[in-house]
């Protein structure tokens, strides 16, 4: 059986062709993942070892942690879906129509921001959410009107059918994201609707990446064209498209009508490039780090109030190959991690309206225009951006 999977996992998800080629390997993944390539049509994903992939996932987790990572070995915190919720409401509201939604199923939960929110904005009796990690669920595992299911996801209300399903930030954990979408498909009501948001290859033109994009916990990365044509074919309409540079957010339509459409086109060079330009890039941006962060380090001093805005994975880059001296700084802040972990990097993490006085900030988002509105009596900040000046 482990055979069996490991051997899948060989082959392209979504064309089925075995003419893979492996085109990176991401430093310290704790199951020896490696990135392949699909000649034929251009998917790329993730192969590994199925034995150390089966331990790291039965582990049990805390919900404390102590650092992130900038590689491969990627912490278990999950704790962007919150930050995309509000991208599904933005989509919907699009629509000519606005469909009457009565039944909903959130694959992944997570910590139900999603659900939660669903609830109201449509005034549901009910909502269905599929979790497996029980930990993730504290918070709203009582709710009446929330009905959890922390069995794997094709066990899962097994006979029910939604006017709603959506996926966040889901779909690129699994080893074998076909078969997710065709339960989804069999799940959605004919006319219902499916709303899938993944993160977006392209961000790998970003030419300042300091952190790995290929993780343990990733294993499919999707560009917009393949997973739209891969999702048409199951019989969804596309009717909705609010990708960015940073993510993939599609809300399709199921109709009993859609004909099957062309074979999925071959992306195979486009994406071989743009991982080619990304691995030059991470290793340059690597190397330079620790001149730029040793002009960081002069910039605050010691014993101010000096903050850092956004502990994740850019900060774990600017301390492992910057060297970056985070005794200089007072408060560590991030409006997300906290509602997962009281402590980063052995530091207390605080709310950015508690602190009184701020001296400096080093501000880690990569969005970060309505914060530094609210920084504009602060003499120093130093944005993400600025670390490659």
């Amino acid at each position: 059986m482990i055979q069996e999977l490991f051997l899948n996992m060989m082959n392209c998800n979504l064309c089925n062709s075995h003419k893979t080629k492996n085109i990176y390997t991401p430093i310290q993944s704790k199951i020896d993942l490696t990135i392949d390539i699909c000649k034929k049509c251009g998917h790329v994903f993730g192969s590994f070892d199925e034995l150390k992939f089966e331990a790291q996932n039965k582990k049990n987790c805390d919900n404390k942690f102590t650092h992130l990572s900038c590689e491969a070995d990627y912490s278990e915190i999950r704790v962007g879906k919150q930050q995309m919720v509000n991208y599904f409401f933005n989509a919907f509201k699009q629509l000519n129509t606005q469909k009457q939604i009565k039944s909903v199923l959130d694959v992944k939960s997570a910590r139900g921001d999603f659900a939660l929110k669903a609830l109201d904005y449509f005034g549901l009796s009910s909502i269905d959410c599929i979790e497996e990690d029980e930990y993730m669920t504290d918070t709203y595992r009582h709710n009446p009107k929330v009905n959890i299911s922390h069995k794997k996801y094709y066990y899962s209300f097994e006979s029910k059918e939604y006017d709603l399903v959506y996926s966040c930030h889901s779909l690129e954990h699994y080893q074998n994201p076909k078969k997710v979408l065709t339960y989804i498909h069999q799940k959605v009501k004919d006319g219902g609707l499916f709303y899938v948001d993944v993160p977006n290859l392209d961000i790998l033109d970003n030419q300042l990446n300091i952190d790995d994009f290929f993780y343990d916990k990733h294993l499919h990365y999707f560009t917009s064209d393949l997973i739209i044509k891969f999702i048409e074919n199951l019989g969804f309409k596309l009717l909705i498209n609010n990708t960015t540079s940073n993510n993939i957010g599609l809300l399709f339509q199921k109709s009993s009508d859609i004909k099957l459409t062309a074979p999925i086109l071959n992306y195979y060079e486009f994406n071989k490039s743009l991982i080619k330009r990304y691995k030059k890039n991470l290793k340059q941006n690597r190397k330079s780090i620790k001149h730029n962060t040793q002009h960081i380090n002069a910039m605050f001093t010691s014993n101010k109030s000096n903050v850092i805005i956004g502990c994740g994975r850019a900060l774990d880059a600017m301390i492992k190959y910057g060297n970056l001296d985070i005794g200089k700084f007072k408060y560590f802040v991030d409006d997300f991690l906290i509602k997962a972990t009281d402590t980063i990097y052995d530091r207390k993490l605080v709310a950015l309206n508690d602190i009184n006085h701020i001296d400096g900030v080093l501000l880690l988002v990569k969005n970060p225009e309505k914060i530094l509105k609210k920084l504009n009596h602060v003499k120093t900040v130093i944005t993400y951006n600025e670390i490659f000046k």
